[in-house]
């Protein structure tokens, strides 16, 4: 849905900001290459482990998270049961 790439946009860029990235921010290429990678279940549960370690990003990562979900208008069983799950790990 067009409006959940402008949410994956606004991600990208407050992780950039966050990690202090000193160049420049261009979206298309990192959102190609995720659109290219599309990680497994396994990798994608390293990468929420290492996020993990930092509140800040995990802040982000939820709050954007949320807004996918919400983005298109319509919350599917399925988001919500990845929403409760993601809350249930940063919690633990």
């Amino acid at each position: 849905h067009s409006s959940e790439r402008l949410v994956l946009e606004q991600a990208v860029t407050s992780f950039w900001l966050r990690l202090e990235i000193l160049s420049d921010l261009d979206c298309e290429p990192i959102l190609e290459f995720a659109d290219k990678v599309s990680p497994d279940s396994e990798l994608f549960w390293i990468a929420l482990h290492q996020l993990k370690t930092d509140p800040q990003l995990v802040e982000i990562f939820r709050r954007s998270s949320q807004q996918l979900i919400e983005a298109d208008g319509v919350v599917k069983d399925i988001e919500a049961y990845w929403a409760m799950e993601f809350e249930d790990f940063f919690r633990s």
